[in-house]
């Protein structure tokens, strides 16, 4: 649940009880997006129909997805997906998303990704290239966040 939008797998057109969701953000608006690639956006204006149904690009199964600093948002479906704030395609990924986080301190982005048996974090430009080399996250990693350590008065 995210404000006013709950995920109700019985909904008419859901993929049923079965399946999952992730909750994203489209103009500052939350919006519930299901496995085949429905989004259910909220309407703050209410009416008869609180709630709208639209496609978020791309292709095949979605397989994770999240929010990102800056109401951008990813998706993990036949490929790595990058979207801007009002869910148009930003940048691409050719292999799985695991996660992403961003280290808030330089503004960079990093992506996990890889593959079951071998995990690595990948630090991302802007445009969502590879920056740097990667760091191996191993196979279990499915989740991370950047930390800093500050010197603090002696």
């Amino acid at each position: 649940r995210l404000e006013s939008v709950t995920w109700t797998p019985q909904a008419t057109g859901s993929v049923g009880p079965e399946g999952q969701a992730w909750l994203l953000q489209k103009q500052d608006l939350p919006a519930a997006l299901e496995t085949d690639g429905t989004l259910r956006l909220w309407n703050p204006n209410g009416g008869a129909t609180p709630l709208s149904s639209l496609q978020l690009d791309g292709n095949g199964v979605v397989k994770r997805a999240g929010p990102m600093a800056g109401g951008k948002n990813w998706a993990d479906r036949n490929e790595g997906l990058f979207f801007d704030t009002e869910l148009s395609i930003l940048g691409t990924w050719d292999g799985p998303v695991y996660n992403l986080t961003t280290d808030r301190t330089t503004a960079v982005t990093w992506l996990l990704s890889g593959n079951d048996e071998a995990k690595y974090w990948q630090a991302l430009t802007p445009s969502f290239e590879a920056q740097g080399s990667p760091i191996n996250a191993g196979s279990g990693t499915t989740s991370g966040s950047v930390a800093h350590n500050r010197p603090g008065p002696l």
